[in-house]
């Protein structure tokens, strides 16, 4: 099928490249849910790992994957922390600004930020963030 690509040694569709993931949701329900942007960050990390291996090179650590996640996740919510910070020393010119963004944070903060939670939570969180009107 011209829409399939050699992934990691498997072929797989396109469509797949681009789809929000999510564990607890079906692939049928992934698509049809609306995204703001394309996860292709861990397909590239898989590519590149593959890649090396193929060459020659060390095998990669099975943590490699995870930290990334979670390396994503504590650079998304100091970039929030930055931008909290930055909204506060404006005051009143970004009164409005802060005071949403950090109940939007605050109010998921428990879901996305703390403690052990599923893969891909930095990208829901942005899409929740980048979803809401």
């Amino acid at each position: 099928d011209n829409d399939d690509v050699n992934v990691a040694g498997e072929r797989v569709n396109i469509e797949d490249l681009t789809t929000p993931y999510s564990d607890t949701l079906s692939r049928q329900q992934q698509q049809q849910q609306p995204f703001a942007y394309e996860r292709k960050a861990t397909v590239f990390l898989n590519n590149k790992i593959e890649e090396e291996w193929e060459r020659g090179g060390m095998p990669s650590s099975s943590l490699r994957k995870g930290s990334f996640d979670l390396l994503s996740l504590l650079a998304t919510q100091e970039a929030i922390h930055t931008v909290l910070r930055q909204y506060m020393e404006q005051r009143e010119e970004r009164h409005v600004s802060f005071k949403w963004l950090r109940d939007f944070y605050t109010n998921r903060l428990e879901e996305y930020f703390d403690g052990h939670g599923k893969f891909g939570r930095c990208d829901d969180f942005l899409q929740e963030l980048l979803l809401t009107p």
